[in-house]
């Protein structure tokens, strides 16, 4: 494969979203509390970060960011640990749908060079592994997992939030494309059909036949195969390849 290499050094196991959930959440609440400048100070830690200029805040919010994935790499099992990693890095690096690759570099640098002075501690080479392999540009613990069972099963590390032109001058986002088998992939989570806030006021019908206009304008446009998968396909690696075979898509021998 080309770029990092997969963190594949745990023992795999069905995986338990909520357990994932669960960590991204705690990630994120950590890595927003000293980011938000209208905190009201409780401790005299505290106190001291509101003084602060902002641009020291920032530090400081940075710092507790690669801290919290020092932490959590380290003790978890792979998958919610690059969730945790993969929420961290988006809240340092990305705006919209680009990651600031300085940002990122200095997220990693940071994570690496606490890692170097703790050497020998448990769980620095699943660390390393997970922050090598982080990509900010995930947009939900699915995805997440769903990189990481695509390069289990042995494709290259997709592009992650890609644009395709659509019709009119407008254009649609694709949350994997597979450049080595030609293929783009969605992991296809409910929320976005049953949850309200998701759906920008359309009904649940609406947003069928959105979908559907703008998978049948991709596929045309581009003559590439357009699989979908959902939470029950990335349990494991074999899920996921059973899902992706049945649509004719394999890694290349």
């Amino acid at each position: 494969m080309n770029g990092p290499s997969c963190p594949t050094s745990r023992l795999q196991r069905s995986t338990d979203f909520r357990s994932i959930e669960r960590h991204r959440l705690v990630c994120t609440s950590r890595c927003r509390c000293l980011a938000s400048t209208r905190a009201v100070p409780t401790s005299s830690a505290t106190r001291r970060i509101s003084r602060m200029p902002t641009s020291s805040r920032s530090e400081a919010s940075g710092a507790r960011r690669w801290r919290t994935v020092f932490d959590v790499a380290r003790t978890v099992r792979t998958e919610p640990a690059l969730v945790v990693a993969d929420a961290a890095l988006r809240l340092t690096a990305v705006t919209g749908r680009r990651q600031n690759d300085d940002r990122a570099e200095e997220w990693r640098e940071a994570l690496r060079t606490r890692a170097g002075r703790a050497r020998g501690a448990r769980g620095i080479r699943s660390l390393l592994g997970i922050v090598e392999f982080a990509n900010g540009l995930a947009e939900s613990p699915g995805e997440s997992v769903s990189r990481l069972q695509l390069a289990r099963v042995g494709f290259a590390i997709p592009r992650l939030q890609v644009r395709v032109p659509g019709p009119q001058g407008s254009f649609y986002w694709v949350d994997f494309a597979l450049d080595d088998v030609n293929a783009f992939g969605e992991f296809d989570g409910q929320g976005k059909y049953l949850d309200e806030s998701q759906r920008s006021g359309r009904s649940l019908e609406q947003v069928m036949l959105d979908e559907k206009a703008r998978e049948d304008w991709i596929r045309g446009t581009t003559d590439r195969r357009f699989p979908r998968w959902g939470s029950e396909h990335i349990t494991t690696s074999t899920a996921l390849a059973a899902r992706l075979a049945a649509f004719g898509i394999r890694p290349p021998s």
